[in-house]
């Protein structure tokens, strides 16, 4: 009966998804109008990029795999954050983040070499656990594996995952 109250939960949270509401940024028909004029100049109908703009990609965020989209995404981000200052607005968000200047790709890297760490103190204390203390005895250890490898989206994340950045930890704390 545990089990099936989680189920539950989770259910009216998918439920949910749905209405969660973009940044305001998201919403500027200043950055929607980029968005979609961005598209249609440099990515094919499969978001991939056009042979003129992918000449045109730096090494570092070809290496991250950013794509066409999210090239477009962050280009649009940046013209709307100047059009914003420009008229004495509050910069928004977008995407759920501020807007951060990428460096060799990675769009947050204080937070990314954080997360860094933080993954490699996981899998420290996941070795130490597991020659500590037989896996079956301990079932939190799967607990901590799960977590560890949960994308912390710091560098770059695909499209539409941007919205549920702690949504997979918190999912990972309902279901275990």
């Amino acid at each position: 009966m545990y089990e099936v109250k989680h189920y539950i939960l989770l259910f009216f949270l998918a439920l949910l998804c749905p209405l969660i509401s973009t940044s305001d940024g998201d919403r500027s028909p200043f950055y929607q109008k980029c968005l979609q004029k961005c598209k249609n100049a440099n990515c094919t109908s499969d978001g991939v990029f056009t042979a003129e703009a992918a000449k045109l990609q730096d090494v570092s965020d070809w290496l991250l795999l950013w794509g066409c989209e999210d090239e477009c995404r962050y280009h649009c981000m940046w013209r709307t954050v100047h059009g914003y200052y420009e008229r004495g607005y509050e910069i928004p968000k977008f995407h759920g983040k501020w807007p951060f200047r990428r460096i060799l790709g990675v769009q947050e890297p204080a937070s990314a070499f954080a997360s860094v760490l933080n993954l490699w103190i996981h899998i420290h204390m996941y070795k130490k656990m597991t020659r500590e203390f037989p896996l079956k005895d301990t079932p939190m250890i799967m607990f901590w594996h799960c977590f560890a490898w949960v994308r912390d989206g710091r560098s770059n994340i695909p499209t539409g995952i941007q919205s549920e950045d702690g949504f997979e930890v918190t999912l990972a704390v309902l279901i275990y």
